[in-house]
């Protein structure tokens, strides 16, 4: 995952949160009208972290993790997104 890619965004999102093993936190924010899609966002965020804690032995730095479902934009782009934002199609 790239390092660079940032987000500010003034809303009113909705969240979910977990737990990981380790005790890190993790959020996910969506806008309120999509808070039934995280589940799956939030289970793969806390398998994935505690799977590289494990297979690296090295425990991650930070106290939490914060995601969103990629919609704080409010434009659909289909299956060709990518990072500028522009569908491949045009």
């Amino acid at each position: 995952m790239s390092t660079y890619l940032v987000s500010f965004v003034v809303s009113d999102f909705a969240s979910v949160s977990g737990i990981s093993r380790s005790g890190i936190k993790v959020h996910i924010f969506t806008p309120p009208q999509n808070i039934n899609m995280t589940d799956l966002a939030l289970e793969s965020s806390i398998k994935i972290l505690d799977f590289y804690e494990e297979y690296f032995e090295i425990p991650y730095p930070l106290p939490k993790i914060e995601g969103g479902n990629g919609e704080s934009s409010g434009r659909d782009y289909g299956m060709g997104k990518r990072e500028e934002g522009i569908d491949e199609k045009g």
